[in-house]
């Protein structure tokens, strides 16, 4: 309720903001600002007013003429901050240019966005999932086209190619799986895409792994010619949902690492399938190499990092709070544990995300609030501390380092990004 000495805002009228006159008692004018609850403030002028009106998570203003008699829709509106997401945000991740962001969010959406001169700007947004985006990867491919990878519920993976300049980018769709024509011809059990990774890009195609909550790993192939999305090989032998999957640094191309909800990390070769494909449907079916529980439960981050020889570290986070070291020797045919030390109590809420920031150094977000960064000694025996931050972004979901630009993104209800030179 604001007013000034003969008019006043006295709420709204379904979609609209009403002002009133309470000299002649009738309306001055009526302003659509979008259904349910809004934030607002009106100031007064000589010749008309100014609102400032939230809606669909965007800030805009709007000037109106006379203020008696004024048709709301002869007023000039001018947008003053772009909205970043409607709802939560799952993932973030760095393109090739310095600043650039591209997130997925519960509001089924993707945006691309840049970070200039300390401010948000939306570039675009990628519509078409029917369900909340769970994980994306951006690729380059060898001629120097750019892809995003996105994956959300009812098991769909889309694929966009990229287009950014210096002060814009966008994005057009490439490829959907499941095709129409595969579904025509195949029984279909719909499932969340929980993580997805590139296996290899070459001239011709783009493998990739991705991995569901029903258990389902699948392995697909994006073919760059007709640009056509076809199933390589799937996967079900452990029947626990997946939280992550990503490559191992310096094994061949299809050797990857899959968390799950049971607290496990699993090993898994595709080396063979990838170079000799597949001849029958029996064929398709791939069993893991080996398995290593690190976790009472759930792990949502993991950091996979190469020591020496066989030697990696495997930095993990998840629903306990717990962050884990690990010190393991992995070959295409070997995961075993060498070392291990566990900081009980690493946030006070469930871990969400984790990623390395080097060799040696690791950052992870918790539902605290909280963004932690750690030094891990090769030897896998012991962490540091190195850092502790409160952020401004509730309900942290996804960490992401931009290694060009040194800046670090972090999203859930929102979007912060710092440099981390000032960690």
């Amino acid at each position: 309720d604001k007013h000034d000495d003969n008019r006043r805002v006295v709420g709204f009228m379904k979609n609209d903001l009403v002002v009133v006159d309470l000299d002649v008692n009738q309306v001055d004018f009526q302003l659509n600002v979008g259904g349910g609850h809004r934030s607002f403030d009106i100031r007064w002028q000589p010749h008309g007013s100014t609102v400032v009106y939230a809606r669909q998570g965007s800030l805009l203003w709007q000037l109106e003429g006379e203020v008696t008699g004024t048709d709301a829709s002869e007023a000039s509106q001018s947008t003053v901050m772009m909205a970043f997401h409607g709802r939560l945000s799952n993932v973030v991740v760095a393109l090739a240019e310095e600043n650039v962001w591209a997130s997925g969010s519960e509001d089924n959406t993707i945006c691309l966005s840049r970070f200039k001169e300390g401010k948000l700007h939306v570039h675009t947004r990628l519509r078409g999932h029917p369900s909340a985006i769970r994980d994306l990867q951006a690729i380059t491919l060898p001629d120097g086209r750019r892809l995003l990878l996105s994956g959300c519920g009812h098991g769909l993976v889309k694929v966009w190619q990229l287009h950014t300049r210096q002060d814009s980018a966008a994005g057009r769709l490439l490829s959907t799986w499941p095709s129409a024509y595969w579904l025509n011809h195949h029984s279909w059990e719909e499932a969340r895409i929980m993580s997805l990774c590139c296996l290899q890009a070459t001239e011709k195609h783009v493998d990739m792994v991705v991995v569901q909550s029903d258990g389902l790993l699948r392995g697909l192939r994006l073919d760059l010619t007709t640009n056509r999305i076809s199933e390589l090989f799937t996967t079900s032998d452990i029947d626990w949902c997946w939280l992550t999957v990503q490559t191992v640094p310096g094994m061949p191309v299809g050797v990857v690492l899959a968390s799950n909800t049971r607290g496990a990390v699993i090993l898994w070769n595709f080396e063979d399938v990838l170079e000799t494909g597949i001849e029958t449907e029996e064929d398709k079916s791939v069993e893991h190499v080996a398995q290593l529980q690190l976790q009472q439960s759930g792990i949502n981050g993991l950091v996979v990092s190469h020591v020496e020889r066989d030697r990696y570290l495997l930095a993990s986070g998840g629903d306990d709070n717990a962050f884990v070291v690990t010190l393991c020797q992995i070959t295409p045919t070997v995961l075993v544990k060498l070392e291990q030390c566990c900081y009980p109590n690493a946030h006070a809420a469930a871990i969400t995300s984790a990623v390395g920031l080097g060799s040696s150094v690791v950052a992870t977000t918790g539902a605290d609030c909280r963004l932690n960064v750690w030094r891990l000694a090769p030897t896998g025996d012991k962490m540091e501390l190195l850092d502790s931050q409160l952020l401004g972004v509730h309900d942290i979901q996804a960490v992401e380092y931009n290694d060009r630009s040194r800046q670090l993104a972090v999203v859930g209800k929102g979007i912060q990004v710092f440099d981390t030179f000032s960690l």
